[in-house]
């Protein structure tokens, strides 16, 4: 999981403000977190 890509879609989600991409950010950061902590 790279840096950049969490960014993109944390960025793409508050831009975008579709419950997709919230919920798919969401799973990501989730994800993230559940691998790096």
């Amino acid at each position: 999981m790279s840096l950049q890509l969490v960014w993109y879609l944390h960025f793409l989600g508050c831009h975008q403000r579709s419950l997709p991409y919230r919920s798919l950010l969401s799973w990501v950061s989730s994800l993230h977190l559940a691998i790096h902590c």
